[in-house]
């Protein structure tokens, strides 16, 4: 699995052993029957006289190297597959797979249409008749404990070369996303528990694969797990947060840089806090020094200043609940990762920034006598990807940064809430975001394009709900790795780059981080409300907060809401109340999410949460406006007519003559069914988030199959 982007020390690199099979290059689908193998007894276990070992062999040759003959549609040879590995041992490798890629993609190119069709009705067969033989043997050993002839490891292998082959399909061939769910949207039980087992925390893992599957999940794991270890026992992958990173005010421990420091904390002047902030002002901090040592100086923002917003994770210990302080050493800390943004030791002699030379060699592939004959790099991905960007030459001067730790006040609570009314502004105004988080802080930025985004997409930061308004309102967002700081704005950038280039069609993982929600500006844009809207809730999956009345804060600086009505309101009536200011309408695609929704009359439509809306799947963007009586809305639906017999697992209805029912789901009911009596209630109607297709009698919705259509004004009422 070496066609990934390589890791210089891989962590517990996982070994394919190879087998010893040899295909025999001809037709997929008789490969079993020309062996004298039965799959269907093979999946019951029975080994039909041979060795668990000759059962395994057989699959691997079949599975791997046979699919990969068969999607490509040429000729492989299977030495290029495999390399020594100690006596008289070998292991599976794939570092030639990009040539044969490359080769197949020039084939493909040069074909007739008709001819390409053909290709691809065939390498689709190929991968369905795989993927269902491979899920066979993986559900029989889960479901039903059946041995499993095939390794785990050769088993992951299957799915990894699957997944890549299904990917360029799509990329290459144009084949619909639809038309190869296979392997890549499946799951790998073994992996998982293996990362478990390495110390990664499942909600980290789910978050993982979620959005995109399995490749960077795999990549993911040979990067290796978070440097800290922490105790995740009682962490689950529904979880939407670490329990581990459970933020808890009363007993918040503010770290030192080291466990052997007990330095003095440094705070601000109170007085010069307080006449900042109730001047609707944003307070700055000055580090400077004196006989005695560094100082903290409030320096009130005005236009034309620079400064850097620094956008942490509470749970690394950079907060505190009790003062506006942080330790000397966190202070000087921070000061010195603020300067370095600014300073000339980051930048070359002719101007150019410092880039990592693994990253100029991927992106630039020369010769070593061009670069060294070149005296200013090429303007490449990272030059302006940006590891270190040409503005960074402006000379050594007195830096001002912002930090919520130290400028927004804890009491008393009016003179917070002043604070944080003005966190858009903070944001905004910023020059520069530093990201600060723990992990990556001790992770190397030495590393490929796809090592950095897949830390980046495992990071606590980018879990948490507060760090989302961050990414989205800043200028420029700069990781803090272990070396340096790199700068992220990434979305345009990787698709001219994807687009243009004639290698990458084959690295998914490029393409895969970079669906993790790194498309902030776009939340910045000048879009509907509506839009903005939908764009947030797709950014919400796997984000958390600490603290639930934080949330309507969070989404409200999103929309550009004014937060003065939201701050005054009870921390329990928040969301309510966030629902009640969206005027510019509301998607229609709130009606159809799962989860618990609001008690009050007039909201008993809306979710209980924001957090669930990003669930949101609906193909129309309808909106539907918030009334006194409950949500206005136009969608396609049908009416429903009781029969006289009625029962409480099911909504029972009458449809030309015929009686049908709607299985009552207690899995996200909420008001639960028994609270409605929805079986009791006359005039009942389906509504449909999209509509139907052109003959009503194929539409199953549920248990339904015939039903009439019908488009009314529907008002779901509290």
């Amino acid at each position: 699995m070496d066609h990934y982007a390589p890791v210089s020390n891989p962590y517990r690199p996982v070994r394919v052993p190879y087998l010893g099979g040899q295909y025999d290059g001809l037709d997929f689908a008789g490969y079993p029957s020309r062996h004298n193998w039965d799959i269907i007894r093979l999946q019951q276990g029975d080994f039909q006289g041979a060795s668990r070992n000759d059962a395994a062999r057989f699959l691997q040759t079949w599975l791997y190297f046979g699919l990969l003959q068969e999607v490509l549609g040429m000729p492989i040879a299977v030495t290029d597959f495999f390399r020594p590995d100690g006596p008289e041992e070998y292991v599976i490798t794939t570092a030639k797979l990009p040539d044969y890629l490359r080769r197949w993609k020039l084939q493909f190119d040069q074909l007739l249409p008709a001819a390409r069709e053909v290709h691809n009705d065939r390498a689709i067969e190929g991968l369905r008749n795989s993927y269902y033989v491979w899920r066979g043997f993986v559900e029989g050993e889960r479901d039903n404990g059946i041995l499993n002839p095939i390794q785990p490891e050769i088993e992951l292998s299957i799915q990894v070369l699957a997944t890549t082959l299904e990917h360029c399909l799509i990329e290459v061939c144009h084949v619909a996303n639809e038309n190869v769910p296979f392997f890549r949207l499946a799951r790998n039980p073994w992996l998982t528990q293996r990362m478990i087992g390495d110390g990664w925390c499942p909600s980290v893992i789910e978050q993982i694969w979620n959005p995109v599957h399995l490749a960077v999940q795999y990549y993911a794991s040979i990067l290796g797990p978070p440097a800290r270890r922490l105790d995740h026992s009682t962490c689950e992958a529904g979880n939407r947060g670490c329990n581990a990173r459970t933020v808890d005010d009363a007993v918040y421990v503010t770290s030192h840089r080291t466990g052997s420091c007990d330095c003095g904390f440094l705070g601000a002047n109170p007085e010069d806090l307080t006449r900042i902030v109730r001047a609707s002002n944003i307070p700055l901090i000055s580090v400077t020094w004196g006989d005695s040592g560094p100082s903290l100086e409030l320096i009130p923002f005005h236009d034309g200043m620079k400064y850097t917003a620094i956008s942490h994770v509470w749970s690394d210990g950079l907060g505190n609940p009790r003062e506006n302080a942080l330790p000397a050493c966190q202070v000087k800390e921070i000061n010195r990762l603020v300067s370095a943004l600014y300073s000339n030791e980051q930048v070359g002699d002719d101007g150019v920034s410092v880039r990592p030379p693994t990253l100029e060699a991927e992106f630039n592939p020369l010769s070593l006598a061009q670069k060294r004959s070149r005296r200013r790099p090429p303007r490449t991905l990272e030059t302006e990807f940006n590891f270190l960007s040409m503005s960074q030459k402006e000379p050594s001067q007195r830096q001002y940064f912002w930090m919520d730790t130290l400028c927004v006040p804890l009491r008393p609570p009016k003179l917070r809430k002043a604070a944080i009314r003005t966190m858009r502004a903070v944001y905004s105004n910023a020059d520069k975001i530093l990201i600060l988080d723990a992990d990556l802080m001790q992770s190397t930025a030495n590393t490929s394009y796809e090592a950095i985004f897949t830390r980046i997409s495992c990071s606590t930061w980018i879990r948490r709900l507060w760090t989302l308004q961050e990414a989205v309102l800043a200028k420029t967002r700069h990781f803090q790795f272990a070396e340096r700081a790199v700068l992220i704005d990434t979305h345009p950038l990787l698709s001219r780059t994807q687009l243009t280039s004639p290698h990458n069609f084959s690295n998914e993982l490029r393409w895969y981080t970079s669906e993790y929600h790194f498309e902030w500006p776009a939340l910045a844009f000048p879009i509907s409300m509506l839009d903005r809207l939908t764009k947030i809730w797709s950014s919400l999956p796997h984000r958390s907060t600490s603290k639930p009345a934080d949330e309507p804060i969070c989404i409200a600086t999103l929309l550009g809401l004014d937060l003065g009505p939201l701050l005054h309101t009870p921390d329990a009536l928040r969301v309510q109340k966030l629902w009640s200011m969206h005027t510019r309408g509301v998607p229609a695609t709130v009606l159809f999410l799962p989860g618990a929704k609001l008690a009050a009359p007039g909201y008993r439509w809306a979710p209980a949460s924001y957090m669930l809306c990003g669930r949101h799947s609906a193909p129309r963007n309808v909106p539907g406006a918030i009334t006194p009586r409950g949500f206005d809305v136009v969608l396609p639906g049908f009416t429903l007519s009781r029969p006289r017999h009625v029962t409480r697992e099911v909504i029972a209805c009458e449809l030309e003559g015929q009686v049908f029912y709607i299985r009552r789901n207690m899995k996200h009911g909420s008001p639960s069914w028994e609270d409605v009596n929805v079986h009791k209630m006359e005039g009942l109607a389906v509504i449909l988030g999209q509509p139907p297709m052109e003959d009503p009698r194929d539409l199953k919705v549920d248990s339904f199959y015939e039903l009439e259509e019908c488009e009314e004004r529907v008002t779901k009422e509290g």
